[in-house]
């Protein structure tokens, strides 16, 4: 029997809360708390999903993660330290918010002594700097999935892609991932399939 499925979309597969990704090597706990299960039947997934050529997508909010994300610890302790490659991970200022619109996008974090842009009124949602090629290499997690899919739906808590294009600084990495809803690449680690 066919059923004419070309994809399957895995949502909400890595470690997050409430405010975005924690840490993007480890399992949602609430999915498989050990671990185990996943790591002996994703790949199973993915060999049979490829066998009948149906593709494997992640849903990931790829423009913010969570507060408690360790990259946002370590961009805030750089102190705009140009040797940290964290220190331009997140979008920073040192010039305080002026307008109502820029104070419910940015909130001061006391150990940088600076300013950061967050999701619209979720101080505990910063969003990543996408035009800082150090971030992008940072979503190296491959289990042989055959895309990423940034997820955009401001019902889910996630900002949507207007307001990604408010923000100059991501203006050309937001059209990118407007224009390519799917971010495919090579698996590197083929052999392990």
């Amino acid at each position: 029997m066919q059923v004419g499925v070309t994809s399957i979309l895995l949502t909400n597969l890595l470690n997050s809360d409430i405010n975005g990704i924690i840490d993007w090597e480890t399992i949602n706990q609430s999915i498989d708390p050990t671990e185990e299960g996943f790591n002996h039947y994703l790949p199973q997934i993915i060999k049979k999903s490829k066998q009948q050529k149906i593709s494997i997508l992640l849903g990931l909010s790829i423009y913010t993660t969570s507060n408690r994300h360790e990259w946002f610890r370590l961009s805030q302790s750089s102190n705009n330290n140009n040797n940290n490659v964290y220190s331009t991970f997140y979008i920073w200022t040192n010039n305080e918010p002026l307008t109502d619109q820029q104070k419910r996008h940015y909130a001061y974090d006391s150990i940088r002594r600076a300013y950061y842009r967050h999701v619209h009124g979720n101080p505990n949602s910063p969003l990543l700097n996408l035009s800082n090629p150090n971030v992008v290499d940072g979503y190296q997690w491959d289990k042989g999935q055959s895309a990423f899919s940034p997820i955009w739906d401001s019902s889910s808590g996630c900002i949507c892609i207007s307001e990604l294009m408010f923000t100059p600084a991501l203006e050309s990495s937001a059209v990118r991932f407007k224009r390519y809803r799917v971010i495919h690449f090579e698996s590197r680690n083929k052999h392990q399939l």
